[in-house]
C-alpha cells in the first residue's frame, strides 16, 4: 500500500523529485571536488617542501642580537626553536 502511494507520488511529481535529486548530487560532487583538489594541494606542497629543503621558519627582522645556542629544543605547544619552554 505504503509502496503505491510512493511511485504514483513520484510519478506525479517527476519534474520536483528530479530537480531535488540533481541539486543533492550537484552539492555532493562539488563537496567532494573541492575537498580531493584541497587534499591534493597539501600533498603537493608537503612533496615540494621536502624535496627542497624549504625552511620551517622564515624571520624578518632589524634588532637581532647574536645569541650562542648551548642547547636548543623544539617545544611542542609552539613549534618555535627556544632554549625552554614557557
Amino acid at each position: 500500500m505504503l509502496y503505491k502511494k510512493l511511485i504514483r507520488d513520484l510519478s506525479d511529481h517527476k519534474l520536483q523529485f528530479m530537480a531535488v535529486f540533481l541539486m543533492v548530487f550537484l552539492a555532493v560532487f562539488i563537496y567532494v571536488g573541492v575537498g580531493s583538489e584541497a587534499y591534493g594541494f597539501d600533498q603537493e606542497v608537503q612533496s615540494y617542501y621536502n624535496e627542497t629543503n624549504m625552511a620551517n621558519v622564515w624571520l624578518y627582522g632589524d634588532n637581532f642580537k647574536v645569541i650562542r645556542w648551548t642547547r636548543s629544543i623544539i617545544c611542542p605547544q609552539s613549534r618555535v626553536w627556544s632554549v625552554s619552554c614557557p
